[in-house]
């Protein structure tokens, strides 16, 4: 839903780093920023701040409603409830979802769902916890990073492999034009 510009709840990672290379150059302006790479380990995430040694599936994530004391699906949470009435942690959680847009399996994605804090995850959980790493690619790296994209067949259509993906692909290789 993010990218058809819903605001979600939901931070996307990649199991790929060539996934999570392409999105860190995918809206790259040096006069503004640099590339970034976040690398979080969800295990231990989840581990410390929710005592599960895995990520949990959204369809078992089961919510309480804080006004009826009621247990509800995620579904639910979703679709009817107000999250703030209904979500039972604080720290993100990290959670795995079935696979079954194109999308999400050729991206290789997972999620983080925000709890009650929603600050970023870098102020919520502090980098002694080891838990995630911000690396930041410099600016002379940039064109040896987008030949590596290039060379491991990343683009926008292996990304979104859809029409839009499609035509964004097309016009920037043989017309230089970046459809959005």
């Amino acid at each position: 839903m993010q990218h058809h510009g819903v605001k979600t709840r939901l931070l996307d990672w990649s199991e790929s780093f060539g996934v999570a290379l392409y999105f860190s150059l995918l809206n790259f302006d040096a006069s503004w920023s640099s590339p970034t790479i976040w690398i979080l380990n969800p295990y231990r995430l989840n581990e410390i701040y929710h005592s599960s040694h895995d990520m949990y599936a959204p369809e078992n994530l089961d919510v309480i409603d804080s006004k009826t004391d009621q247990t509800s699906s995620y579904s639910d949470y979703l679709l009817y409830n107000r999250p703030e009435d209904m979500i039972w942690w604080k720290q993100p959680l990290a959670i795995y979802p079935i696979r079954r847009v194109d999308r999400l399996t050729t991206q290789g994605g997972y999620f983080t769902i925000q709890g009650t804090d929603v600050r970023p995850i870098e102020n919520i959980i502090p980098p002694s916890k080891k838990i995630w790493k911000k690396i930041e690619l410099p600016a002379a790296a940039v064109h040896s990073a987008l030949l590596f994209l290039e060379q491991a067949g990343i683009s926008h259509y292996t990304m979104f492999p859809d029409l839009d993906g499609l035509s964004n692909y097309l016009n920037k290789k043989y017309f230089n034009l970046k459809i959005v």
